[in-house]
């Protein structure tokens, strides 16, 4: 069992950024977790529904990028799906080393920086 101070102390050594979403989360915190989840993507938060359904056990989401707000036109009218894409607040905006076969142009990897991972903004 992994305590939520642990957690944090863990996740200031990966060079984890605290953002205001973040220290709210923080204010909530137990002192212990059965189970520590890094990345609240689509997969990271399907676990967290398992492990946690009947329960019995106490689950952490720990999650980088911001919350996804129901407001949030960007990330739910299906019309506005290029507009996170490559936005610094959606997309942690990976890009490739420039490829030798492509005249050293680099490729874009559209990265979900928001609670729900890639798929909130795919």
């Amino acid at each position: 069992m992994l305590s939520g101070v642990e957690a944090a102390a863990a996740l200031a050594r990966s060079g984890c950024r605290w953002g205001p979403a973040g220290c709210h989360a923080v204010r909530g915190m137990r002192d212990r977790y059965d189970y520590v989840i890094v990345g609240g993507g689509s997969a990271g938060c399907v676990l967290a529904n398992r492990l946690s359904g009947d329960g019995s056990a106490t689950v952490l989401v720990v999650e980088a990028g911001r919350r996804d707000w129901k407001w949030d036109v960007y990330i739910h009218m299906p019309a506005a799906l290029s507009f996170p894409i490559g936005n610094r607040f959606y997309d942690w905006r990976y890009a490739s080393e420039p490829e030798p076969h492509m005249r050293g142009r680099r490729i874009h990897h559209a990265r979900g920086n928001v609670l729900g991972g890639s798929s909130s903004i795919n």
